[in-house]
């Protein structure tokens, strides 16, 4: 955050990256997000409302996340001088979906004129819904089934053996894949 008193009434900082800055703020009580991005503070004892830019991303990481970790959170910018705690928001940790394929069962054998191939998949997702299943072999696309029974005819199958996967996709995007 650029902007500094120097106790003088000079403030250094102003208007440069606050990486830049000799950073004080002096009893900071308040904090705006503006719709642009920009992040504003009330610098109460250097009577100065500061004005962090926005730099490209609002986003805030977190890693080793797991769905233990889903629930209300609330973010606290703080210095030695005072803190201003953002209001509560929800972080969802999506669960992926569950998926198998029912239909063929693993090492099916099918009569050489017998071409065309019904595909069935169940899909389950604790805590969304399921978009789509897909179904592949190997890396090729089948088609994709929108919802239940999650089923689809794989017209003129070659002669041949063939390892065949589904794909569940819920709302949240999570996928889940299940080799026959």
């Amino acid at each position: 955050m650029a902007g500094n008193n120097d106790d003088g009434g000079n403030y250094s900082g102003d208007g440069y990256p606050a990486t830049n800055a000799n950073v004080a703020l002096n009893y900071p009580q308040g904090v705006a997000l503006a719709a642009s991005g920009n992040l504003f503070i009330a610098d109460t004892d250097n009577s100065r409302i500061r004005e962090v830019l926005f730099a490209g991303s609002s986003t805030l990481t977190l890693f080793n996340v797991t769905t233990n970790d889903t629930g209300i959170y609330t973010v606290t910018i703080a210095d030695p001088y005072g803190s201003v705690t953002s209001v509560p928001a929800r972080l969802l940790v999506p669960i992926p979906p569950a998926i198998s394929i029912t239909n063929p069962a693993d090492y099916t054998i099918f009569v050489a004129n017998q071409t065309n191939v019904t595909l069935t998949a169940t899909a389950s997702d604790v805590d969304g819904a399921i978009t789509q299943v897909q179904f592949f072999e190997g890396a090729t696309s089948l088609g994709t089934a929108t919802s239940p029974p999650y089923s689809l005819v794989w017209y003129n199958a070659p002669v041949g053996s063939y390892a065949l996967t589904a794909v569940a996709i819920d709302n949240f995007g999570c996928s889940a894949h299940k080799p026959a």
